[in-house]
């Protein structure tokens, strides 16, 4: 099938596979000459067939997912994530949480009801559509709040406050060793860090920051959610050096 002046699509379904819809970007300025489907059609960011984002169904909880916002591939990875993730966080009524490179908020959100109104949680996220997505996904959870903005050493100096748990989810290139450094300072509150990496290279160097500060790795899972091929999706926790958590 042809897609004249289209340059890329993006294919996304729902937990409902009758919920489809196309992301398209156009070459340019030139209007894209697209055959009509029957599912929503995105075009440059503008919905041209509802609908205009997919819903996905996790641990209990509806996510909307906007085009270009992104989200696991593998059907079951949001789920065994989030289930890895949880485990590690443990009980945490009445904690505070911060959510780093939140996305949507897939961990956000369970992580709000799990803190309950006496906790909180702070999501930061640098995409601004992917911001409006985690604020409507958490939208029945007042004690969550959502930062637009990049994770640099100065809003973690600035904006986590004491936080009892961090969990981290960066992109392939991970972290950087400046903002491992920054959270590795919040190691006196922290009573632990959950760094969820789908590189394992970017993760060791990341990692390192923590283990020559003193930080102990207490778990690490590995997800084969990309199947057939070298990529492995890691989930680690991590607690400060005795005498300094929380």
């Amino acid at each position: 099938m042809l897609w004249p002046g289209a340059t890329e699509l993006e294919v996304v379904t729902g937990t409902d596979p009758a919920e489809t819809m196309i992301a398209v970007t156009p070459r340019g300025r030139s209007a894209a000459r697209l055959p009509d489907l029957g599912t929503g059609m995105v075009v440059g960011g503008k919905v041209r067939h509802p609908p205009g984002s997919v819903h996905a169904v996790v641990g209990g909880h509806t996510y909307r997912i906007s085009p270009g916002v992104f989200w696991q591939v593998h059907a079951g990875a949001a789920a065994a994530l989030l289930s890895a993730v949880l485990d590690l966080a443990g009980r945490c009524a009445g904690l505070s949480v911060v959510d780093l490179y939140a996305g949507a908020g897939l961990f956000s959100v369970p992580l709000a009801d799990a803190v309950g109104r006496s906790g909180s949680v702070l999501a930061v996220e640098r995409d601004r559509r992917a911001c409006a997505d985690a604020r409507h996904n958490g939208s029945t959870f007042p004690n969550l709040r959502v930062l637009e903005g990049d994770v640099t050493p100065a809003v973690l100096d600035s904006a986590l406050g004491r936080p009892d748990i961090v969990v981290l989810d960066p992109a392939r290139e991970g972290a950087g060793t400046a903002v491992m450094r920054a959270l590795a300072a919040h190691a006196p509150t922290l009573r632990t860090l959950i760094y969820v990496s789908c590189d394992p290279s970017s993760f060791g160097r990341d990692v390192r920051v923590l283990l020559d500060e003193g930080w102990r790795v207490t778990a690490l899972r590995a997800f084969d959610i990309f199947p057939m091929t070298e990529h492995v999706e890691l989930v680690a926790g991590l607690a400060p050096p005795r005498g300094t958590g929380s």
